[in-house]
């Protein structure tokens, strides 16, 4: 009975590590484009809606995609996310609906805004965000 139970405890530790669930693979941070410096004007048209992100990664409103403000960063607690304001201040998360200050840009602006080309694929329309408006 004992040469039995030995390779039947070897079969159930090897069958339960093969049954096991992957490791919670942690997801890519959104793309987040900042504005290299502060602007010497400003865009006043207004962009409300909610802050998603799409399946390709992009942090959007309304399908467009939001240049940040220079200052501007992310956080990632857990499964939120928030964007942080140039004060260190959390201004909004995503799921939010939001109220973002600025102005549609074409994509060649967006890449001297940034000081980077896009990534392959990324389509607009572009924000040129000034601030988040209450």
């Amino acid at each position: 009975m004992k040469r039995l139970m030995i390779p039947l405890c070897i079969l159930v530790l090897f069958l339960g590590s093969c049954t096991s669930e992957p490791p919670d693979t942690p997801q890519p941070e959104p793309y987040f484009p900042v504005q290299k410096e502060v602007p010497k004007t400003f865009l006043l048209a207004l962009l409300p809606g909610r802050l998603v992100i799409d399946d390709a990664g992009y942090l959007r409103v309304n399908d467009t995609l939001v240049i940040w403000p220079h200052g501007y960063s992310l956080k990632i607690d857990g499964n939120d996310i928030w964007v942080i304001d140039d004060t260190g201040q959390a201004c909004a998360k995503v799921g939010d609906w939001v109220k973002i200050g600025g102005g549609v840009i074409p994509g060649y602006v967006v890449e001297e805004k940034i000081g980077q080309p896009l990534p392959a694929g990324c389509e607009g329309p572009y924000w040129l965000a000034g601030g988040m408006s209450e």
